[in-house]
């Protein structure tokens, strides 16, 4: 099973009823490596791109109404502050997905 179906699985579910869906987007899902700042963070994670496709895959369904980015803690990110611009990337991701409605 494919990341892009778990998803549209998930939103299904959630959105049973013409019910609207608010999304809590954990940045502790990514591997360490890609989200520093994340206390919770471990190897083995998924890519900073999967999580970027994943938030524009779900935002582009019109029962999403809203959506958090979670779970990092900017004062402890790596010096390129790679999680902080990941979360970033992730706003703009949703941006996308939601224009493509």
């Amino acid at each position: 099973t494919t990341m892009p179906e778990i998803i549209r699985r998930a939103v299904d579910i959630a959105g049973m009823q013409g019910r609207y869906i608010y999304v809590d987007v954990d940045v502790d899902v990514c591997d360490r490596s890609v989200a520093p700042a994340c206390p919770a963070s471990l190897p083995g994670g998924i890519s900073a791109d999967e999580l970027r496709h994943g938030v524009r895959l779900i935002t582009s369904d019109k029962r999403v109404r809203a959506l958090d980015i979670t779970e990092i803690d900017a004062s402890i990110d790596s010096d390129d502050q790679r999680t902080v611009r990941l979360a970033a990337l992730l706003v703009l991701e949703a941006a996308a997905g939601l224009a493509s409605r």
